[in-house]
């Protein structure tokens, strides 16, 4: 088939295309349609508004349970240090501005919270450094067993918990059961911690 051909014969089907979606945009439903679709619109740019204030309202309601980040074999250092509650990262603050240029747009959130409140140096900081979602699974874990728990007594709860992973090793088998109790990838490996202080 010639390119005049080709071009004629797909030409025609767009013409064909338009003069349906001419059609269609008269029926009222379509009409309707349309007038949702621009409404969701407006709708989801509200939300993410919103959403950006509600989560500086989580992180400024915070009663922050500190925990060092030792994941991806770095040091522990607050460097580090998240809050295993709202998820607030102070290491932010401390890396280098070169890193600031590669944020994705929950830490740039934090970031900026964090340049506007001082309440990242309050709460408890635990003297245990470990994977964060290994901590976070047991801080969820303990509040799930025990909803009314004070801060200092989850926060007892936990150095202990990780201390005791330290201490009793476990099969293979065993670490599975393990973590998917805790909701973590059955391949999960990272349960060790170390005192910070």
């Amino acid at each position: 088939m010639e390119i005049l051909e080709k071009y004629a014969k797909v030409s025609d089907k767009l013409s064909k295309l338009n003069k349906e979606i001419k059609f269609l945009e008269g029926d009222s439903v379509v009409q309707e349609y349309r007038v949702l679709l621009t409404l969701r619109e407006v709708v989801e740019k509200e939300l993410a508004a919103l959403y950006e204030e509600k989560r500086e309202h989580e992180f400024e309601q915070c009663n922050h349970i500190w925990v060092h980040s030792n994941e991806k074999g770095k040091q522990e250092s607050s460097e580090f240090c998240r809050c295993i509650k709202c998820g607030l990262n102070r290491g932010l603050l401390q890396n280098e501005l070169g890193y600031l240029n590669y944020l994705i747009k929950e830490e740039q959130e934090m970031y900026d919270f964090m340049l506007k409140h001082v309440v990242y140096f309050t709460g408890i900081e635990l003297n245990i450094a470990c994977d964060y979602d290994l901590a976070k699974a047991l801080y969820q874990r303990i509040k799930e067993k025990n909803p009314d728990i004070d801060d200092a007594t989850i926060s007892q709860y936990l150095e202990n918990a990780l201390a005791d992973m330290n201490k009793i090793k476990v099969s293979p088998d065993r670490e599975r059961i393990r973590a998917k109790r805790l909701l973590l990838d059955e391949n999960f490996n990272r349960w060790q911690s170390k005192k910070v202080k």
